[in-house]
């Protein structure tokens, strides 16, 4: 997941929410439970890595971190830079 400086949210490159979209990303939360729930069936666990831009608003961050646990994902990285 990318969050950029403007705190527009990319997943794999396409859009999941926008720096005026609501806070709790509820497209973003709605496609994260569809892939832990595909994941689990296939025995795997799901992994998010969070690559924010350097001049990402903190909120926009705190937002994704909090659809993720909304969509009950626990394994959470950082990217490094």
């Amino acid at each position: 997941l990318d969050v950029l400086s403007d705190g527009g949210v990319l997943l794999n490159g396409a859009p999941v929410g926008e720096p005026t979209s609501d806070y709790k990303l509820p497209d973003l939360v709605s496609i994260l439970t569809q892939i832990k729930q595909s994941s689990e069936r296939a025995g795997f666990s799901t992994v998010v890595i969070l690559n924010p831009d350097l001049e990402a608003p903190q909120q926009a961050i705190t937002n994704v971190l909090n659809a993720c646990v909304l969509a009950k994902v626990t394994s959470v990285s950082f990217a490094s830079q």
